[in-house]
């Protein structure tokens, strides 16, 4: 085990083929984060020619490496880059472009700039900021657990979420947290 995440560029094989996901920078792979983007990164940036054999796998109806396998790339290269679980930064990084104003301005009154810093790091400071956003620890226990909360069922193009829900995971409950998360957060310390 190493201690802490390995970041970007990152090496990496699919059926015994290297790949190289390279530094896309900062902006990129939270943009990609907080969108859900997970194509962005596998196969978008996957340095060439293994973005377009990628693009070839995924959209293969014959090759076993359809969405579901390759999101569950994306997030096993995800805790290698990042140090987290796909889902808890994607969450993380949504919290912060959906209040940018705010958690852009904790940075500059903690003197870190989270566009020119590692994306671990960024993370790490999200996840400061929302700290700083509770004044009770209950408060913080809550944003934990959405945080880490269960993930949600992988989706092949075809299917929506009423054809496969993970068992303990609602997209309702979810959609609750979330706004209960935001309400907190905009009412401050």
């Amino acid at each position: 085990m190493t201690f802490g995440p390995s970041g970007l560029p990152l090496a990496f094989t699919i059926d015994g083929r290297a790949y190289e996901l390279p530094d896309v920078g900062t902006r990129y792979l939270m943009d990609c984060l907080a969108a859900g983007d997970w194509i962005g990164l596998v196969p978008e940036a996957v340095a060439q020619p293994g973005r377009d054999e990628l693009w070839y796998r995924l959209i293969d109806g014959r090759d076993p490496a359809d969405f579901v396998a390759m999101q569950r790339i994306v997030c096993a290269l995800a805790e290698e880059i990042l140090g987290v679980t796909w889902h808890k930064a994607q969450r993380l990084a949504a919290a912060a472009a959906e209040h940018w104003l705010i958690f852009d301005g904790w940075c500059v009154e903690h003197g870190f700039d989270p566009l020119t810093s590692e994306p671990r790091r960024v993370l790490a400071a999200i996840q400061a900021w929302l700290r700083s956003t509770c004044t009770e620890d209950r408060q913080w226990r809550q944003i934990q657990g959405q945080l880490e909360d269960p993930v949600p069922p992988v989706l092949r193009p075809w299917e929506t979420p009423d054809d496969v829900e993970a068992p303990g995971w609602s997209a309702e409950e979810e959609a609750d947290m979330w706004f209960s998360a935001a309400e907190t957060m905009a009412s401050g310390p």
